[in-house]
């Protein structure tokens, strides 16, 4: 039952997430891309600050420096399509890797992830890092659909 309210779960991330980008592709002006652009790289860049209480903050912080890096390439018009598929496909691998742990956070009764800041099981704390994974992935994927070819 547990898994079917997973997989229902990640349907309807897929489905928002596929909204968004559409929308998001679908901006008509310079200045509403100009500020999503700065948004998320201030976005990125806190996530990566905010990193630095974590178990293994320089891989994080690296990640989300790297995407707030491209996404800033893209902005000053320099053609970046390569890197976030690159990206993407970092971000999938990392997905793909962060399997076992997503089934066994689902088998221990998917606890909370927001009752407390410090992680008491490590499956909270990869699950967390799979919600990183996710955000990083549907950003770069959003932009490498944006990038020109």
């Amino acid at each position: 039952m547990r898994l079917i309210y997973a997989n229902i779960n990640l349907r309807v991330y897929y489905i928002i997430a596929s909204k968004i980008s559409t929308k998001l592709s679908q901006m008509p002006t310079a200045s509403n891309k100009k500020v999503l652009n700065w948004f998320w790289i201030v976005l990125l860049l806190a996530f990566a600050y905010l990193q630095f209480n974590d178990p293994d903050p320089l891989k994080w912080a690296f990640l989300y420096s790297v995407l707030a890096l491209l996404i800033f390439l893209h902005a000053i018009d320099i053609n970046m399509r390569l890197g976030f598929l690159a990206y993407v496909l970092l971000m999938i691998i990392l997905f793909i890797l962060c399997l076992p742990d997503l089934m066994n956070w689902i088998q221990a009764g998917m606890p909370s992830l927001t009752q407390e800041m410090k992680a008491t099981e490590p499956t909270i704390e990869s699950m967390r890092e799979l919600g990183g994974i996710l955000i990083c992935l549907v950003v770069s994927l959003i932009y490498y659909r944006s990038s020109s070819n």
